[in-house]
């Protein structure tokens, strides 16, 4: 057996480079890693806050209308009651249409699915790193591949 081979037959030292360009690799896969990973973190609370919003106001309404037609205004029985009850309707539906059309333009979710994407390229780059499961040329063209499909959530 070659000893310049890794117990997977690939070479973790190509001609011209060393175990420290193995090294800075690592180095800046993890750094990667952890900005990706904080990205992920960013766009998770922004989607799900604003899904949960949007679903809170739309059930908030629901309810208030569905309540309101059953038993009649909740603030009272006169005109003003109504017209309560409606502005506090409409308020709700527009604060509804506000979150759903502010992640719906956000595209979060596509966001966070790229991102995912990223995060998952990148973990399985460093456990091939770290594991000298690939040779280390393949690993830098996979690396600059991560850099140039995913700029945004590498920022």
């Amino acid at each position: 057996m070659d000893p310049t081979l890794n117990s997977a037959g690939l070479s973790d030292s190509p001609p011209g480079s060393s175990p420290n360009d193995l090294q800075a690799l690592a180095l800046r896969v993890s750094a990667s890693l952890q900005k990706v990973e904080s990205h992920v973190s960013r766009l998770e609370k922004v989607y799900n806050t604003l899904s949960f919003a949007g679903i809170f106001s739309s059930a908030t309404t629901t309810l208030l209308t569905a309540w309101t037609s059953a038993a009649g205004p909740i603030w009272g029985n006169d005109v003003s009651a109504w017209r309560l009850t409606c502005i506090v309707a409409a308020v709700l539906g527009f604060l509804t249409t506000l979150f759903m059309g502010v992640n719906q333009q956000f595209q979060a979710r596509e966001r966070l699915s790229r991102a995912n994407e990223c995060l998952g390229r990148l973990k399985s780059l460093d456990f091939a790193l770290l594991t000298r499961n690939q040779n280390l040329q393949e690993a830098w063209k996979d690396f600059a591949d991560i850099l140039r499909k995913y700029p945004e959530e590498l920022r």
